[in-house]
């Protein structure tokens, strides 16, 4: 299994790539993916600035699944510190995106942890 280290290399690796190829769709999935990755790994704070550029690229190329999966992280890291009311905005912005893209698997894991 791949060290902390090793795993956050790799993902701020791609992050550097991905902002030197101005390629706005995987830019935004590599703060998502990076953003996923610190909260596993509880580093809350840089986990929210990540998921928030996500969401902030994801918007502007106007891409509805990765707005979904950017609120659902989102939604995640407020239930890991305790912030109900705010996981729960972020799951319902999740669900409505999901729903939209008629995502069955996107809305049963929704359902599973909304708050």
């Amino acid at each position: 299994m791949a060290s902390r280290e090793r795993i956050l290399q790799l993902l701020e690796s791609a992050l550097v790539v991905h902002q030197q190829n101005e390629n706005s769709r995987h830019l935004a999935t590599a703060h998502l993916n990076l953003g996923r990755a610190l909260v596993v790994f509880e580093e809350w704070e840089i986990a929210e600035e990540h998921l928030h550029h996500a969401l902030e690229q994801f918007r502007a190329i106007d891409n509805v699944r990765g707005l979904a999966l950017a609120h659902e992280a989102v939604g995640h890291l407020y239930l890991q510190l305790g912030q109900q009311e705010e996981a729960r905005r972020a799951f319902r912005s999740a669900r409505r995106k999901f729903a939209y893209l008629q995502d069955g698997e996107g809305l049963r894991r929704i359902d599973a942890v909304m708050p």
